[in-house]
């Protein structure tokens, strides 16, 4: 037989609400999925500055060299020229 877990939602600290018992397979469970969330938001708030870095070294680079500052994707100029 399994151990079974209380789950406790506590709205403030005089009060507890009892919402369900759970086994402590299903315990860790609900803790993977947690951690797989976090690390997904993780991934994605640390790529943005990243991102954005890489462009402006990528924009400093083209100024030095005197190439193009901005490069018009090949779909658009097909479009464009329609």
């Amino acid at each position: 037989m399994e151990t079974t877990l209380t789950v406790v939602f506590t709205p403030t600290a005089s009060a507890q609400l009892i919402v369900e018992e759970i086994t402590k397979t299903e315990a860790e469970y609900l803790i993977t999925i947690e951690t797989k969330a976090f690390s997904g938001h993780w991934l994605i708030f640390y790529s943005v500055p990243i991102m954005i870095l890489v462009g402006v070294l990528d924009l400093r680079r083209r100024k030095k060299s005197g190439a193009a500052l901005f490069v018009v994707p090949l779909p658009l100029l097909l479009l464009s020229k329609k």
